[in-house]
């Protein structure tokens, strides 16, 4: 019983917050921000990789990166936009009604806006996933501030 007030306790917290953690997943209000061009490259993990994400500029870009489990039952997309001042960069899983045995390795992930002109960006890597005849869910992988010179 006590478990299960602390865990209430802490959802509340989290909710009044008005600003979805960086863990759970979440109902995602509107559809990912998109309109900027984004490649996605995705490679097989080394063992020795963790659950990380980094956000960096280089040049004219901007390059989120994370290291998630991955699924060959899933097709993967990345997206970016601005939304409220924030540049936000998606990782879209798409799964479909196939069947398929599910295995889940580690991958990198690696989405690259590219170009962004310079300034200063509030950013954020989301994960959305989008499991068939169900709703969406979504959550915030990273966030930085960045600077593009």
């Amino acid at each position: 019983m006590r478990r299960l007030l602390c865990f209430l306790s802490l959802v509340l917290t989290a909710v009044s917050c008005g600003e979805p953690a960086t863990g759970p997943y979440y109902a995602p209000k509107a559809l990912a921000p998109d309109g900027l061009p984004v490649s996605l490259l995705i490679t097989p993990a080394t063992d020795s990789a963790t659950d990380t994400t980094t956000i960096t500029a280089s040049g004219d870009s901007v390059i989120a990166t994370a290291v998630l489990r991955s699924s060959g039952c899933s097709d993967y997309r990345a997206v970016a936009g601005q939304a409220n001042g924030v540049l936000v960069i998606t990782l879209i899983e798409t799964s479909s009604d196939r069947i398929c045995i599910l295995i889940s390795p580690p991958a990198v992930f690696r989405s690259v806006v590219r170009p962004i002109p310079p300034g200063e960006y509030r950013v954020e890597y989301r994960t959305r996933i989008v499991p068939p005849h169900q709703s969406a869910r979504e959550r915030i992988v990273g966030r930085q501030q960045l600077r593009l010179p």
